[in-house]
């Protein structure tokens, strides 16, 4: 059985980069799974995974009027093949068993895009249809 930590975490990673899987494969899943594990380890994001996660305004998937949110809080997404593939990505990410190739991003939004906020910072990754910022 899953935490609810846990669960959250990996239902982010469903909400946010699914549609990259047949993109780039399971590479976009990591990266965003990446950024939520460096917003966690720098302290002033939320104290769990899930605070991280659900932090107002910062991961849209959890905004709301998303059209995904209504696939998070659907319990048959547990049951998708592609959940399974978030929640094992997830594990193997909080095992530290994947380098962290976002350079230390803790931001990240869609290419085509230009956010006030990217204008202090660094882009440490362009990856499929992101661009990544620490």
């Amino acid at each position: 059985m899953m935490t609810q930590d846990f669960k959250i975490y990996a239902l982010t990673l469903y909400g946010e980069a699914r549609g990259e899987i047949d993109k780039i494969g399971i590479l976009g899943l990591q990266a965003v799974g990446l950024v939520i594990r460096n917003r966690l380890y720098a302290g002033n994001f939320g104290e769990t995974l899930e605070q991280v996660c659900k932090k107002p305004y910062q991961f849209s998937c959890w905004n709301p009027g998303d059209p995904n949110l209504k696939l998070l809080e659907d319990p048959k997404t547990l049951e998708d093949k592609t959940f399974q593939v978030c929640t094992d990505v997830s594990h193997t990410l909080l095992r530290h068993r994947i380098q962290d190739f976002t350079r230390g991003a803790t931001h990240y939004h869609a290419k085509g895009i230009a956010p006030y906020w990217t204008k202090d910072m660094t882009m440490t990754l362009l990856l499929g249809d992101h661009q990544f910022y620490g």
